[in-house]
């Protein structure tokens, strides 16, 4: 092997000088929904740990430090190539765009900021981290304009989500007041070590020496020698010992960080205080949980023995559990479907991570299958309509901003009956005052995706057709679904209603002129108007067909769902403000339906 170099670098040391690429084998983004959200609560809450707001940015310089890991390099030809690291970096460029398109127009701007994302290198302007098949997507991001990525590429799909779940996961105080402290923060306190080598054989090497040969023991291992230390007995010991593993495996099999993120289920649902706002100060237990699991087990162990021994432990609590989340991650990935665990899945499609811990909270080893499936039933359905009540009307959903509520509810509901669970649940949703009267608008695509494919199928089930909710979501197939507006971008065709531009925008995302239809559809209509496009939906899914009159023709059983719900969905032969708006109601009257607390039971 030849020389390798390292070097600790700032954000700012990273992004200055040319631009990367990527090597063959690091070529997708393959980042989901809970790698960003991790990556941006611990930025933000380090930033926030020392953040006052009587400090100027400077001051910034003084604050605590941040290691984002190490990136390894392959440098030919005067060409930075990324042999290991690039989901990091893409996702830090996301979060850098995102925050430059923040911070336009403001009176403090940082102006340098756009450097660090895209600037000139060697005469040409180019991305710091330069792929041509995301090109037009960063452009469009970077330029903060509307970018529709359905039927991209993986990674353009991934960045474009990610991109867009950065608005509710950034805190709103780092969102305004401490924005330019905060960007600051980020080029000059978190740090990265680069690994560079100059050639591609000794870069793949380090590539798999880091991916492929780590050693260290896992937390879920030291966890298992702290619980056999604890057993006595030799036989008892290899039995419990040979029941961990079988535990393991399955969740395993299932993902890279799968055991982890069910021991943290398992003991905030089950053994957690409260958890608290994270500021300076002594951590809660759901934050030493998140950090270190085994660690907070062991010195909560006293506690826990109470109800178990370390043999009954690991053989019957951890086995239950274990079997338990294994199930309900096949039920959220629809890879299995459990009649009346829906929510579930509808609950993992909006990307909430969390929910496990809440549907674990409740449940006993002693609970027979029934009860079980019951007590989970109602927490799911509690989590749907809350979580929906929530976006609908404006409110972030993501795991960042939820987790204190979500942590709380684990703490009421902790073992209970399931005559009692279902009563407290309820409470809880009647506290919150379940509104769903005002549609909303298109903020969050894959909100609203999920949203419209929950109205679209309820309609289709209570009309005795297929529901086909997961096939509206699906983005493998080949003529995925994709957002609709009924009216084309074309303000001059609205200009009597919508005298100013803005006021025309606004309304075209609201809810009631929204279906989904086919990419290939939705494609060819384009900037039809809409007396043109009415008469295609006819031939798509019920939603869109609910537009045209033909379908209120020989379609008892659609007649027969409206009428029995007291719905009026059209037809709308021409599609005005009025339209619109009475379209609007039809849609908050089935989500009023749908995500009702009366389905807690």
């Amino acid at each position: 092997m030849k020389e390798i170099e390292g070097e600790d670098l700032t954000v700012s040391n990273l992004f200055t000088g040319g631009s990367y690429s990527i090597d063959y084998y690091q070529r997708d983004y393959k980042w989901g929904a809970k790698q960003l959200q991790e990556l941006v609560e611990d930025l933000t809450e380090s930033f926030m740990a020392d953040y006052r707001p009587e400090h100027s940015p400077s001051e910034g310089e003084n604050y605590g430090h941040y290691f984002l890991g190490s990136i390894v390099i392959s440098k030919k030809n005067n060409a930075r190539i990324i042999v290991d690291g690039q989901q990091r970096l893409t996702s830090l460029t996301l979060l850098l765009i995102y925050l430059n398109n923040l911070q336009k127009g403001r009176k403090d701007e940082y102006r340098e900021l756009p450097n660090y994302i895209y600037a000139n290198d060697r005469g040409r302007q180019r991305f710091k981290l330069n792929v041509e098949d995301r090109e037009e997507c960063m452009k469009a991001l970077f330029n903060n304009e509307a970018y529709n990525a359905d039927g991209g590429s993986e990674s353009v799909r991934n960045m474009k989500d990610r991109y867009d779940e950065l608005e509710a996961l950034v805190p709103e105080t780092i969102k305004k007041e401490a924005l330019i402290s905060f960007i600051f923060w980020l080029l000059g306190n978190v740090k990265l070590i680069e690994i560079t080598t100059h050639d591609d054989g000794d870069a793949y090497t380090i590539f798999e020496t880091m991916n492929d040969r780590g050693l260290s023991l896992t937390s879920a291992e030291m966890l298992k020698g702290f619980l056999l230390s604890r057993i006595t007995d030799d036989r008892n010991r290899e039995k419990a010992n040979e029941k961990f593993k079988k535990i393991l495996l399955p969740l395993n099999e299932m993902g890279k960080d799968v055991v982890a993120d069910f021991f943290k289920s398992w003991f905030r649902g089950h053994y957690a205080d409260k958890s608290r706002n994270t500021r300076k100060g002594a951590s809660s237990d759901y934050d030493e949980i998140g950090s270190a699991y085994h660690r907070w087990f062991r010195k909560k162990w006293d506690g826990i023995e109470k109800d178990s021994d370390s043999y009954q432990f690991i053989t019957q609590n951890a086995t239950y559990f274990g079997n338990l989340y294994k199930d309900l991650l096949e039920i959220a990935s629809g890879k299995r479907k459990e009649k009346g665990l829906e929510s579930v899945r509808y609950n993992a499609d909006l990307g909430f991570t969390i929910q496990y811990q809440a549907l674990l909270a409740p449940v006993m080893p002693s609970d027979n299958d029934r009860v079980k499936l019951q007590k989970v039933k109602a927490v799911a359905d509690y989590l749907d309509i809350w979580l929906n009540h929530l976006a609908w009307n404006g409110s972030t959903i993501a795991p960042n901003f939820t987790k204190h509520h979500v942590s709380l509810v684990a703490n009421e509901i902790r073992g209970k009956s399931l005559a009692d669970l279902r009563k407290k649940l309820k409470e809880l949703l009647r506290e919150e005052e379940m509104d769903f009267s005002n549609p909303p608008s298109l903020k969050v695509r894959k909100i609203m995706r999920c949203q419209l494919a929950r109205l679209t199928n309820w309609l289709e089930i209570e009309s005795d057709e297929p529901g086909n909710y997961a096939v509206y979501l699906d983005r493998d197939i080949p003529d995925p679904f994709e957002i609709e507006h009924l009216w084309a971008n074309v303000h001059s065709r609205f200009i009597e209603e919508f005298p100013k531009e803005k006021e025309f925008e606004e309304y075209r995302d609201r809810i009631g002129g929204l279906v989904l239809l086919p990419k290939s559809v939705n494609t060819s209509l384009s900037n039809a108007t809409y007396e043109f496009k009415v008469d295609h939906y006819i031939k798509e899914n019920l939603l869109a067909k609910s537009l045209h009159p033909d379908c209120y023709v020989r379609n008892p059983r659609f007649l027969a769902a409206i009428k029995k719900h007291g719905l009026e969905p059209g037809p709308h032969k021409r599609f005005t403000k009025s339209d619109l708006m009475a379209r609007g109601d039809f849609y908050c009257q089935m989500a009023s339906i749908i995500w009702n607390p009366s389905r807690i039971g």
